[in-house]
């Protein structure tokens, strides 16, 4: 809030890249020491294939299943489409001297976003490996209530011995939510601004319209709270939130801006009915999967084994507590 409200896009755009950085060898050093641990990445690999986690391969034209590979595909092709077209980076493209720079920009995020993702991924491939190979899955066997601890169980127990590491992953968790949140907070503040403060006082002075840019943004921080608050509430993964949130306001908002672009006769009139219809066709999804709470629409998978769990250990424990200080037995099981 402070950082955005008092430095503006620059800021926004500077501390992003520091960011990302922290975020990457954070990321990096959870991915080396957790395949460190099981025995390499081959040995990662081979546990997930033999668990199921890498069986991408599901054609089922069942709707209600949440994770196929055409709703992959074609979901996340439809989803990537909002980073190109988003404010975001619209606002960039328009920070930079040229369209060839800008054109250099996008080369430039591409494979680095293609890399955070699989990286990402990763982290979970990581995560079942480990667990398996100590045979102590903490979410089944009550150690903990929440799957978003489950990495930082693993955080915490790979790097006990090694100071300053969990401190990093926690700099790593911060710098991703920053560096989103920052941007949301610019494209809000520019957006109020243009469309609507100067839209209806034409003749504001730069002094009093850099005033209200900024205090856009603290009354959205605020809100950005208020929603944070309310979404803790809700049970599932960090991932199934976000998506179910992003996918509200980002679906309609690229229809619009494909429509745009490729009907030679939209008009404004077009792009508002469409963009209201699409926001509450999506509200109804978004509301109704909370509310009513349907049945698993996931694959089952089988859990990491939990043979060598302690007995006596009933009360589940959150990311912050001093974890279970287990032993890593041989391999020889697998």
């Amino acid at each position: 809030m402070l950082y955005t409200a008092i430095g503006g896009i620059k800021a926004v755009i500077w501390t992003d890249v520091i960011q990302y950085f922290i975020m990457i060898t954070s990321v990096l050093a959870v991915l080396i020491q957790g395949s460190l641990k099981v025995g390499g990445g081959l040995k990662v690999l081979q546990v997930n294939s033999e668990g199921k986690r890498l069986d991408i391969w599901n054609f089922s034209l069942d709707p209600t299943l949440r994770y196929t590979l055409w709703s992959c595909v074609i979901g996340n092709t439809a989803k990537y489409f909002w980073f190109p077209l988003s404010q975001s980076s619209v606002q960039r493209i328009g920070c930079m001297p040229s369209m060839k720079d800008a054109y250099k920009m996008f080369y430039i995020v591409a494979p680095l976003m293609i890399l955070t993702f699989l990286m990402a991924g990763s982290m979970g491939l990581v995560a079942y490996a480990y667990f398996v190979h100590v045979r102590c899955d903490p979410l089944e066997s009550k150690f903990i209530n929440n799957p978003n601890q489950i990495l930082t169980v693993m955080v915490s127990e790979i790097f006990q011995d090694t100071p300053g590491m969990t401190g990093l992953f926690i700099a790593g968790l911060f710098c991703a939510t920053l560096s989103t949140v920052s941007s949301g907070f610019a494209v809000i503040s520019s957006m109020t601004l243009q469309d609507i403060i100067k839209a209806k006082w034409k003749n504001l002075s730069e002094k009093r319209s850099t005033v209200a840019s900024k205090l856009t943004v603290l009354v959205v921080s605020f809100l950005t709270i208020g929603m944070a608050l309310l979404l803790a509430k809700i049970k599932g993964t960090l991932v199934r939130l976000a998506m179910l949130v992003m996918t509200i306001p980002t679906a309609p908002y690229v229809g619009i801006m494909l429509y745009s672009i490729f009907c030679t006769s939209a008009t404004p009139a077009g792009a508002i009915v469409g963009g209201i219809v699409s926001l509450l066709f999506y509200l109804w999804m978004a509301i109704g999967n909370i509310v009513v709470n349907p049945p698993n629409v996931e694959k089952i998978l089988t859990p990491a084994p939990q043979d060598l769990c302690f007995s006596n250990q009933t009360e589940a424990y959150n990311a912050s507590s001093v974890y279970l200080n287990m032993t890593t037995p041989a391999p020889a099981a697998l």
